[in-house]
């Protein structure tokens, strides 16, 4: 990726110069294999981990990153600690803590940053000003992912006639900002879209949105509920889904977790989604430790569980006489035992 390639919408005291990456705390050992699964303490040769940053091999953490001071509360709220932040709320913070948790993700080695639309999805002011923050993180050699929709819009239900207003108003900002900006820019076509459309909704939505995000260079992703694998219409497969959200463009799945399963057992329910994703449709373990962080009392799930967790997901095997592609990389925090970036 070429840093220089990308425009900024504002000047920084920092200069947009990405910082390198450094080594963060190691993490320990991995976890023990469990009734659930194997842990796997190997790299497979099929995942081949790229040396550079890749759009369609994902380096994020989401919901447990931590910063070296404790950020401001914003609405929303932090997650616990209060210095864990969740990127998608970078928004709500003013220009310094935007540097801070940009600076923290880049030193993490991390290349792939998740965002939100803003908050009034169809006001023309605030699209813009959301995309020249998609610049600005992009500026540092950020690829920027958002959700288009989420589980509070129930009228997802009804098709792509009752939510397109909520997609175009940033779609069309995105275009006008130019072609580089739409490169690096991924939609996940919603948050947890098991849960906010139907299965002949989301078909429809994605059909709609398959030609515009095409034609402007925005790849798509789906993202459902913990361990759901798809979302398929009456009479179709897993795998039918699949091949026909592939063939409408759809780049593959933003897979979420139980955030509290002991990891061979995640390990497990994570080939049960795999195994359903033909290529050339890709699985990414997206969201896994990230509402354990944010809820737990007991601080257990730290920033270093959830990269152990990371670490342990993308070196889960291929099983024997499968053609699925291996898992293309986190988003929920990863790094090596000893603390070296991933």
């Amino acid at each position: 990726m070429n840093i220089a390639a990308f425009s900024s919408a504002a000047d920084s005291s920092r200069n947009n110069t990405r910082p390198a990456a450094k080594k963060q705390k190691p993490l320990g050992h991995f976890d023990s294999s469990d009734p659930g699964g194997d842990v796997h303490t190997v790299c497979p040769p099929e995942q081949i981990i790229p040396s550079n940053p890749t759009k369609l091999w994902w380096r994020g953490d989401f919901g447990g990153m931590t910063l070296d001071r404790t950020p401001p509360l914003v609405q929303g709220g932090n997650t616990t600690p209060q210095n864990m932040v969740m990127t998608f709320f970078i928004d709500r913070y003013d220009r310094e803590w935007q540097d801070e948790i940009i600076f923290a993700h880049c030193e993490k080695s991390y290349s792939h940053f998740h965002a939100s639309p803003p908050e009034d999805r169809t006001s023309l002011s605030n699209c813009n000003s959301q995309v020249q923050l998609f610049q600005y993180i992009q500026s540092y050699g950020n690829y920027v992912s958002y959700w288009g929709i989420g589980s509070v819009d129930q009228i997802a239900q009804h098709g792509w006639q009752a939510v397109s207003g909520l997609y175009l108003p940033f779609l069309n900002a995105l275009q006008a900002a130019g072609s580089k900006t739409c490169e690096n820019t991924i939609l996940i076509v919603g948050e947890e879209l098991n849960s906010c459309t139907t299965p002949d909704s989301l078909l429809d939505i994605v059909t709609n949105l398959s030609p515009i995000c095409q034609s402007i260079g925005i790849d798509m992703w789906l993202h459902f509920t913990s361990n759901y694998p798809a979302w398929p219409r009456a009479g179709q497969t897993q795998q039918g889904f699949w091949e026909a959200m592939i063939g409408l463009g759809v780049k593959g799945l933003c897979w979420q977790s139980n955030a509290y399963d002991l990891a061979g057992t995640m390990g497990g329910h994570m080939w049960d989604s795999r195994k359903v994703i033909p290529p050339p449709g890709r699985f990414v373990a997206f969201e896994t430790r990230a509402y354990a962080q944010l809820v737990d009392p007991t601080l257990k799930y730290t920033e270093e569980v959830g990269c152990l967790t990371g670490l342990e997901m993308i070196y889960c095997p291929i099983a024997a006489g499968s053609n699925i592609l291996p898992v293309a990389g986190f988003g929920n925090g990863g790094r090596y035992l000893d603390g070296s970036p991933i």
